[in-house]
């Protein structure tokens, strides 16, 4: 068809006639660009929101080549190339194109992106293709059709342009938008207009070139769709009249009804609904930091929605850095939050250390309500860590390894406890460190003496003996009273070193022989340990008895153990000792039922520290109203326990104090109960078990009962006493909400897992080195 001009003289009163349109060349029918269609809203939108600068030339010709389509080097900039604005990020590119196409009724994608160092890189957005989305050309199988728009960025030292755009669509858009047309003449008219006239008159109004007036795009565009296919362009010499006999109908622009969102879900959401469904776990944070791709298209699936792989390595990327971001704020936020807790309760200490690279390296906190109360609690203390749980669970992405795992890469957990005279557990002591070491647990019992609260030297220590502990007691404390804790002993060391198989009734028996009060009491209970597990009794015998079993420790050190084994301090009549860290009520009172995770130490802190207020509390209140001099409960509750068993003791006095006594009940190790040796006058027994736990034994009582001595003079009464133990959590303990304004964080800090995480020359973030694994000899 050849290019042709149609002008007219002025009417009747003189004034000129509109001018006719200019029909340009147009594709054949059958070629796909043909349907392609440039929508003049676009392009105003396109400047309003500086994606298109304002002096661009954008092709309108359909026959050329860059129909549509503007270039950078076509009347651009090199700075700012296509558009207007200099975008600071990628994102920020990425968030005014999305919000380009939510004006104009259709969504993006990404087609392709890379990064490069210092936040460049290239990227490519094209128009998505929606469910049921219909197109102008009937032809084609829509699986076949791809929209031609697509914006074409590059950044270079965090300044992005747009270097290419095609603004050109060939689909109806507005999917997911319910407007109404307002019944009006110009919609009577355009209904009863034939096919051909309404087509002729849309190419005459566009001058032969597929544009969409901007108010009634949308109604033309679903009126051309009951019509059938978009007919090929008239000749302009009949466009001239097609567009006259239109131009009446049309006087009156349909009204638009207020657009509603598209239907299809922004990352943000997309996001929310993985993390939501991994929060379902059990644990949601080994969960997440082994999501993977193929695991969030199938969440993403159960929820009704399909992805491609490319989103869900964005989600997936975008997660991981929402995950970074939480532990790298917890951690720059802990020195700040640790200060304020220790200005509002004095005398408290702190410490926060960091490396020559700003990398976290260790913390620690020891309040001054609880350095007061160590001073009423017995001497004893329990060194141990904190686990972030007994053994990471199988995720629905497979087991998590320990490089995998935030908590594991974070650091770990050391405290330190002590037992008050009512069998009550009081932590006072916890830092974290990245390391489980001789040099941290060195700097850990150095920060303990600096305090002055107590000369340790004098403490008997439950503490286990792997992971430079042992070393370290030797080095800062070497005056201590080393025991060994059993349960270290048999997880550390039996089962995970030596891979000797425990259960539940062969660590009790290891536990009864640890509680041994004689020798022969211990060959006896060995020779039955032998039968059952030979290999745990072998190791067993390399260890130097006097730092596990209670007559040898006794004899060695002179100093009582309190009848614990563990470094938890969980036997108290009643043995927890079987129970795991995270079980026990030593560990729960003092840190609650969540997991104590080493890459949130904000929270984990804060809950140590509204623990501290709570106990203190509820153990000044559960006491207040009962007399000074009263004993406090446990030891009450005990006393009366003993004194029933002592109705079933035979004894024969001796001479100033002294008597031999036997017990005649059924005993815990069904072993016949000896003759014991009592000294009522020294506070000895044979059983051991009076200067133990600094208690009189059943032995005692009965011999105390033949002699006619009064219960108190057994005991000291102050220490056990009700006046002791309010005088032990007379001070109060002050907490600080995490979230408060008053916490400065330092932004220069870096989390464990920025190290891990580290940034490539590329700008990619990829882990870091993995451990070598051994290899099996």
């Amino acid at each position: 068809m050849s290019m042709a001009t149609a002008s007219s003289s002025g009417g009747d009163d003189g004034a000129p006639a509109p001018p006719l349109a200019v029909i340009a060349p147009a594709p054949s029918p059958s070629s796909a660009a043909h349907y392609n269609r440039l929508d003049e809203s676009d392009l105003v939108e396109a400047k309003a929101l500086g994606l298109l600068r304002n002096d661009m030339p954008v092709s309108t010709d359909l026959s050329a080549p860059e129909f549509g389509i503007a270039y950078e080097k076509k009347g651009g900039t090199k700075a700012a190339g296509c558009s207007a604005d200099v975008f600071a990020s990628q994102k920020s590119l990425q968030e005014r194109c999305k919000h380009f196409a939510m004006q104009r009724g259709f969504q993006l994608i990404v087609a392709g992106s890379s990064t490069r160092a210092n936040g460049g890189g290239n990227v490519k957005y094209r128009c998505k293709k929606l469910h049921g989305q219909q197109f102008f050309d009937p032809n084609t199988p829509a699986s076949k059709l791809q929209c031609p728009f697509y914006v074409n960025g590059y950044g270079k030292d965090q300044s992005w342009k747009i270097t290419r755009a095609c603004f050109l669509h060939n689909h109806y858009k507005f999917i997911g938008w319910r407007p109404t047309p307002v019944p009006s003449a110009a919609n009577a008219a355009n209904a009863l207009m034939p096919p051909a006239t309404l087509a002729a008159a849309a190419v005459a109004v566009s001058g032969g070139m597929p544009v969409a007036n901007a108010t009634t795009d949308l109604l033309v565009f679903q009126q051309q769709l009951s019509v059938g296919p978009m007919p090929t362009p008239v000749n302009p010499a009949n466009a001239g009249e097609a567009a006259a006999a239109t131009a009446e109908a049309t006087a009156t622009p349909p009204q638009r009804l207020r657009t509603q969102r598209n239907t299809t879900l922004s990352m943000k959401v997309l996001c929310r609904m993985v993390t939501e469904e991994v929060n379902k776990y059990p644990a949601p944070g080994l969960v997440m930091a082994k999501l993977d791709g193929k695991m969030i298209r199938r969440i993403l699936l159960g929820q009704g929605h399909t992805i491609n792989h490319m989103m869900a390595s964005r989600i997936k990327r975008q997660l991981q850095e929402t995950r970074i971001g939480k532990v790298r704020t917890s951690f720059q936020k802990l020195g700040g939050y640790l200060k304020v807790v220790a200005d509002k309760n004095p005398g408290s200490l702190f410490q926060v250390e960091t490396t020559e690279q700003s990398g976290f390296k260790r913390a620690l906190f020891i309040s001054s309500a609880a350095l007061s109360a160590v001073k009423f609690c017995r001497k004893i203390v329990a060194l141990d860590h904190i686990t972030a749980s007994e053994e990471a669970p199988e995720t629905p992405a497979g087991k998590l390894e320990d490089d995998e795992n935030d908590d594991v890469i974070c650091g770990v957990y050391l405290k330190a406890t002590t037992k008050d005279y009512n069998d009550q557990v009081l932590t006072f002591a916890l830092a974290l460190v990245a390391k489980e070491d001789q040099a941290n647990w060195e700097w850990f019992l150095q920060a303990l003496q600096s305090t002055q609260t107590a000369n340790w030297d004098e403490y008997t220590v439950i503490a286990g003996r792997t992971r430079g502990l042992q070393p370290a007691l030797r080095t800062v404390w070497p005056q201590a009273s080393h025991h060994f804790c059993l349960r270290r002993v048999v997880e550390d060391e039996l089962m995970q070193a030596k891979k000797i198989p425990m259960t539940a009734e062969k660590k009790q028996r290891i536990f009864d022989l640890a509680r041994s009060d004689s020798e022969t009491e211990y060959n006896t209970l060995r020779k039955d340990l032998m039968r059952t597990n030979e290999a745990a009794v072998a190791y067993l015998d390399g260890l130097n008895r006097a730092n596990w079993v209670k007559y040898a420790f006794l004899e060695t050190f002179r100093r009582p153990t309190f009848n614990e084994l563990t470094s938890d301090l969980a036997m108290a009549l009643g043995s927890e000792e079987l129970f795991s860290q995270h079980a026990s009520a030593s560990h729960t009172s003092w840190f609650g039922e969540d997991p104590v995770r080493s890459s949130q130490p904000l929270y984990t802190f804060n809950q140590y520290f509204m623990k501290i207020a709570e106990n203190f509390h509820q153990r000044r209140q559960s006491v207040k109203l009962r007399p000074a001099q009263e004993l406090v409960p446990m030891r009450d509750a005990q006393l009366q326990q003993i004194l029933q068993g002592s109705q079933r003791c035979e004894s024969i006095p001796c001479a100033n104090g002294l008597f031999m006594v036997r017990y005649l009940g059924p005993t815990r190790l069904q072993i016949p109960d000896s003759w014991r040796h009592v000294n009522l006058v020294d506070w000895e027994c044979t059983c051991q078990d009076w200067q133990d736990q600094q208690f009189p034994c059943l032995h005692a009582i009965h011999a105390a009962e033949l002699d006619q001595r009064r219960m108190d003079t057994l005991y000291d009464v102050k220490l056990n006493s009700i006046e002791n133990y309010l005088a032990c959590y007379a001070d109060g303990f002050v907490p600080w909400p995490m979230d408060a304004a008053s916490i400065e964080p330092d932004t220069s800090l870096k989390s464990p897992l920025d190290f891990v995480f580290a940034e490539d020359a590329s700008g990619r973030r990829k882990p870091g080195p993995k451990p070598k694994n051994k290899k099996s000899k």
